[in-house]
């Protein structure tokens, strides 16, 4: 075996243990810090192992380990068990390759295939509860914004006009959805999480509201301002479809150009919209 695959699985190893140690001292129950904590033993036991093969010391991969666990402070607990659980599947498949007449290695990919039926344990444990709420929020939020404002634009051609309207229109469908939200939860005898669903799903409707009506208060070129609300659209529909492609396992690829054409296509729409009140009924501001 190459040296620098050893080196590669010693960093990668150390790196984890690293990682799993962190993250226990993240855990809220005693069940999770211990499981995670064993985790980490195993890792480092792994390190020790390629570490005796390379007989050489290796770092950690210190931007990873600073990246997972800001995540997981912004994304919660279960993103970055999620993610560790894909890290640990990765590992598998590198080692078998390797583990021809090595009883080591075919051991450490033993303990590698418990880890990940730990952190599936542990995903069940900290699963994401409100995701459907937050799901349904953000596509009505990004559809029905970003085709509003793009009415506004055209239509009104002033961004504080504009931004005016968006933040109404923002707020007034905010309390609308959350309500809806909690009694749709209210009438499925759901009332232990309505209120918080309606909680989340009104958070996460005003938030994105005030990020896509932002640009409309910097710029004052109505078009300049609606190209960056575009753009703020199509990065929040990545970053979102990144985090729910980790932690439910869908493609990525396929949902982001989905919400992106969908979501484009309702504001090229409005932005025609826009266009025919503005001539043909004779609106101007």
């Amino acid at each position: 075996m190459e040296q620098s695959l050893i080196l590669n699985f010693q960093k990668k190893e150390l790196t984890g243990y690293k990682l799993y140690l962190k993250l226990a001292r993240q855990a809220k129950t005693a069940e999770r810090r211990d499981a995670l904590e064993k985790i980490a033993t195993d890792e480092q036991k792994h390190h020790d192992f390629w570490a005796s093969l390379s007989k050489t010391k290796v770092v950690a991969n210190n931007w990873e380990t600073f990246w997972v666990l800001f995540l997981s402070h912004i994304l919660g607990l279960s993103f970055a068990i999620k993610s560790m659980e894909n890290e640990e599947r990765r590992s598998q498949h590198l080692y078998k390759e390797y583990a021809k007449d090595n009883t080591e290695i075919e051991k450490i990919i033993k303990e590698e295939q418990e880890h990940e039926k730990k952190l599936m344990h542990l995903l069940k444990e900290t699963k994401i509860h409100f995701i459907g709420a937050i799901v349904l929020s953000l596509n009505d939020s990004l559809v029905e914004l970003t085709g509003a404002l793009a009415g506004f634009t055209l239509a009104f051609q002033q961004t504080n006009l504009i931004a005016l309207a968006g933040l109404v229109t923002g707020f007034s469908a905010t309390f609308s959805l959350a309500a809806s939200e909690y009694l749709s939860q209210k009438a499925e005898q759901k009332s232990r999480t309505a209120l918080r669903s309606g909680i989340y799903t009104g958070i996460t409707y005003i938030i994105t509201a005030v990020i896509l009506t932002l640009p409309f208060f910097i710029f004052t070129n109505p078009y300049l301002a609606l190209g960056a609300t575009i753009l703020l659209a199509i990065l929040i529909i990545f970053l979102f479809n990144y985090y729910i492609s980790v932690v439910k396992e869908v493609p990525f690829k396929r949902k982001f150009w989905e919400m992106v054409i969908l979501s484009l296509s309702v504001a090229l729409i409005s932005f025609i919209i826009g266009y025919i009140i503005r001539e043909v009924l004779g609106v101007s501001v």
